[in-house]
């Protein structure tokens, strides 16, 4: 106990100048010093950590926005540059259709001329046939001789206005049909060329 009570004594007055400080009361505010200036230095620490955990992601996240600005920019010019492409298509379209419609009635305007001037005995079409054939069938021969016309050493047959109507017809729905496939192999062409 002597040595317990020794250390809770009040201290002494030297001349009356002043009190001692025990050792024990020193080590604790030595102790207590040093953990408040490792607190600190912590705390400081921890306060620079975090402005430069700011700062870091500051200038990360300026980085991402800069390449994201830039990427946006490059995604509107190539959405701009494909709209107008786009738009130059479906004017070249349009136009492809209007020259196919025209192309079309051309066709009809001309088989319709043909077939009135066929009806108004105009036009006359003809055949090349052969001369003169026999035909032997048994002991018969037979000669057969169409309405012929001979120009130039050529024979010829006409036609009579329904077959000849018939085959206007005919000659049109096939030029239809090669106009119509010339458009769409040119189509196919200019959008395989297009085509990025």
């Amino acid at each position: 106990m002597s040595g317990l009570g020794t250390l809770w004594k009040a201290p002494k007055s030297i001349n009356g100048v002043g009190l001692i400080i025990p050792l024990w009361i020193k080590v604790i505010i030595f102790l207590i010093l040093i953990s408040l200036v490792v607190t600190q230095i912590y705390l400081y620490g921890q306060k620079q950590f975090s402005l430069g955990e700011k700062a870091e992601k500051a200038l990360w996240l300026s980085r991402a926005n800069t390449e994201l600005t830039a990427a946006n920019n490059k995604i509107t010019e190539l959405q701009e540059k494909y709209r107008k492409q786009e738009q130059l298509n479906t004017q070249a379209m349009a136009d492809k259709d209007a020259q196919l419609l025209k192309e079309l009635q051309n066709v009809k305007s001309t088989k319709n001329t043909i077939i009135s001037d066929l009806r108004a005995n105009n036009l006359k079409l003809r055949i090349p046939i052969t001369a003169s054939t026999s035909q032997t069938c048994g002991n018969i021969t037979t000669e057969t001789s169409a309405s012929t016309i001979i120009s130039h050493g050529e024979t010829r047959a006409e036609l009579s206005q329904e077959a000849s109507e018939f085959l206007i017809n005919f000659a049109s729905e096939c030029d239809e049909v090669a106009i119509q496939l010339t458009a769409a192999q040119d189509i196919i062409t200019a959008d395989r060329v297009a085509a990025p």
